[in-house]
C-alpha cells in the first residue's frame, strides 16, 4: 500500500479527524523507541465515509498497539452549515466494545498516513457488523444509509456477523435478534437490481466522458456525477421525475448518434459509444419500472423478407 492509496476526502469532519491523528502521530514520534503503528476508525465518522449523513463529532478509533494518547485530542471545525463544532477523540472506545469479525483489517479502506501512524476506515460490512451488538437508533440510521448507497449486501453481512459470533462467549440470542433486524433494514433500504445496473451504466458514462471532455456538455448524465459511487448514481437516477428522465434519454441518444457517426474507430470512440448505449438502457429500465415505454436506441433492422419488395422475393434454392 502506497501513500497514493490514501484518498483525501474533502469534508470538514475528516479534516478535523486528520488534525487529531497528526497529533497522535507526533506524540508517537516523540516517544521512546518509536515504531510504526496501524489503527482503524469505526463509529459514526466511518459511517459518514460510507454514506451516512448523521453528524458525528467523535473519532471512534483503536490501534494494533498500546498507544499513549496525548492530552489535547480536541479541535474545532466549521461544519457544512457554517456552525463551529468540536471534533474529539473518544477515549473510552475500544475494538471489542461490540461485535467485530477477526478479519476486519483485510477489508479496511485507507484513510490517513503519517510518519509512523497508518489509519484505515473499517469497510462497510464490518462497520455494520460492529453496530449489531448495540443496535441503537443511531446504528439503525447508519446501516440504513449505507444500504441505500449500495454498500451493504444482506447475505454478506449475515455471514460475517455469524462468523464473528463464534469468537465470543455468552448468550448470542440478543445479538441474533439484532442481526435479523439489521438484515431487514438492509433489505428495505438497498437499491433494487435495476438501480444497481443503472448506477454501473452511469459510472461507465462518466468514465467515458473523461476521454472526450469537449463533448461532456452534451452528456448531462456525465456532468457533476461522482464516478466512485455507483449506488449514489443509481439513487440519483431514480429520483428524477419521468419528464427529466425522458429528456436525459433524448440527450443520451444524441450522444450515442454522435459517436456512432464518427469516422474514426478509436478506443476512445468505442468506449464512449458503449457507455452511451449502457446509459440509454439504464434509463429505459427505470422508465419501464414506472410503466413508461421508451423507443429503442436504434430501430430494429428489417428481416430479409421485410426488405424485399412484395412479389419480388428471390426464389428459394435447394440450398436455402
Amino acid at each position: 500500500m502506497t501513500t497514493d492509496d490514501f484518498v483525501t476526502v474533502e469534508d470538514p469532519r475528516f479534516e478535523a479527524a486528520r488534525t487529531l491523528l497528526q497529533r497522535i502521530d507526533d506524540s508517537i514520534a516523540r516517544g521512546v523507541d518509536p515504531s510504526p503503528v496501524v489503527g482503524f476508525i469505526a463509529g459514526g465518522l466511518c459511517a459518514h465515509r460510507h454514506g451516512s449523513q448523521r453528524p458525528s463529532n467523535e473519532v471512534d478509533g483503536f490501534f494494533h498497539a498500546k498507544v499513549l494518547l496525548p492530552p489535547n485530542l480536541e479541535t474545532p471545525f466549521v461544519d457544512g452549515d457554517g456552525t463551529t463544532r468540536t471534533m474529539s477523540w473518544d477515549r473510552v472506545y475500544f475494538r471489542d466494545i461490540g461485535l467485530m469479525h477477526p478479519d476486519y483489517a483485510s477489508r479496511a479502506e485507507p484513510f490517513w498516513k503519517g510518519r509512523l501512524l497508518t489509519i484505515n476506515m473499517l469497510g462497510p460490512d464490518d462497520l455494520a457488523v460492529s453496530k449489531i451488538g448495540r443496535w441503537a437508533e443511531s446504528d439503525r440510521e447508519d446501516v440504513a444509509a449505507m444500504a441505500a448507497h449500495g454498500k451493504l449486501e444482506p447475505s454478506r453481512v449475515q455471514r460475517l456477523a455469524e462468523e464473528a459470533l463464534g469468537y465470543f462467549v455468552g448468550d448470542p440470542s440478543p445479538v441474533l435478534y439484532n442481526l435479523n433486524q439489521a438484515l431487514q433494514v438492509i433489505r428495505d433500504n438497498m437499491p433494487s437490481a435495476d438501480l444497481r445496473v443503472a448506477g454501473a451504466a452511469l459510472d461507465e458514462i462518466n468514465q467515458a466522458a473523461q476521454f472526450f471532455p469537449e463533448q461532456a456538455g452534451r452528456h448531462p448524465l456525465a456532468v457533476g456525477v461522482d464516478p466512485k459511487n455507483k449506488a449514489a448514481l443509481a439513487v440519483q437516477l431514480n429520483r428524477l421525475d419521468t419528464g427529466e428522465l425522458r429528456q436525459r434519454l433524448d440527450d443520451t441518444s444524441a450522444v450515442w448518434r454522435h459517436f456512432k457517426a464518427a469516422p474514426q474507430t478509436s478506443n476512445f470512440n468505442c468506449r464512449a459509444l458503449a457507455a452511451a448505449a449502457a446509459g440509454h438502457a439504464a434509463i429505459v429500465g427505470v422508465l419501464r419500472s414506472r410503466g413508461v415505454d421508451s423507443p429503442p436506441l436504434e430501430p430494429p433492422r428489417p428481416s430479409r423478407r421485410e426488405r424485399a419488395p412484395r412479389g419480388q422475393r428471390a426464389p428459394r434454392g435447394r440450398g436455402d
